[in-house]
């Protein structure tokens, strides 16, 4: 028994050694061979499923828990993993088929509500959405629970409310880009330019190659009539991004209204 544990203990600690200096094709090998050598050890098969997903490829995945599921007694866990994952791919009909096989005692669990909640949205059950997302949130204030409770919040209508959780949450995680950029999109859609270029701007402090963040700094930009600096950060979102219609459209509308009319494509010359 000490035996096999200190060996589980080394696979740990190598496939960890992998995941810090990057090496992904390294770390998902070094998972395969424990979860070959244990096919029912889930701290081997948890470890593949972190690493493939940072690899953005849900299929791999969902292929991957349905390949080693049939080893696990108690399939809950996977089950729960695979509706996040169906959700992230937006194949409802899969995750919600999934959620209502998971046993009454899981689904009142905030977990389980916070996925219930994401499916209730997806429906339209805005009320009953907002209600299962802030339990969720609640028990985790994690960035996506944040995220979808967000989007529940702007659905409704209560952009104060919407605009409230994202400040509050920043009070505690000030370097999350992502709710910066939530909190800088609220702040347009209600027209608070000023709020929605500060946010956009911390925004920038954490993730400064963002094409997203930067075409919307651009565009508060231009309704604060700062048309010289709506020009430079529409500019840098097409460097990074080039040929995206919408962030040529935010650059052509910065240039006409900063008196460029040269410099702007000519199919935008109308707009002036």
């Amino acid at each position: 028994l000490h035996k096999e544990y200190r060996r589980q203990r080394q696979m740990c600690i190598r496939d960890r050694a992998y995941r810090s200096l990057g090496d992904v094709e390294n770390t998902e090998a070094s998972y395969k061979r424990w979860l070959d050598a244990q096919p029912n050890n889930p701290m081997a098969l948890m470890g593949l499923i972190r690493s493939l997903s940072e690899s953005g490829n849900a299929d791999t995945v969902l292929s991957t828990l349905d390949k080693y599921a049939p080893n696990y007694e108690d399939k809950t866990p996977i089950d729960i993993l695979r509706v996040n994952l169906l959700i992230d791919k937006r194949d409802w009909s899969k995750a919600r088929a999934i959620f209502s096989l998971l046993p009454d005692e899981i689904k009142s669990e905030p977990i389980a509500q916070g996925l219930d909640g994401v499916l209730d949205l997806q429906q339209g059950l805005t009320g009953s959405a907002i209600k299962k997302l802030e339990v969720a949130y609640a028990n985790s204030p994690n960035e996506r629970y944040l995220r979808w409770l967000s989007l529940g919040y702007q659905k409704a209508g209560d952009i104060d409310k919407q605009i409230s959780v994202l400040e509050t949450h920043l009070d505690s995680f000030p370097e999350s880009y992502s709710a910066w950029t939530l909190l800088g999109n609220a702040a347009l859609s209600v027209s608070d330019f000023n709020k929605g270029e500060q946010a956009y701007i911390s925004a920038l402090e954490y993730n400064k190659n963002s094409p997203l963040i930067l075409n919307n700094l651009a565009y508060a930009k231009i309704e604060l009539a700062k048309y010289s600096d709506a020009v430079i950060y529409a500019n840098k979102a097409l460097e990074i991004l080039p040929g995206q219609p919408e962030l040529i459209d935010t650059l052509a509308v910065a240039l006409l209204r900063s008196g460029k009319v040269d410099e702007a494509p000519v199919s935008y010359t109308h707009l002036r």
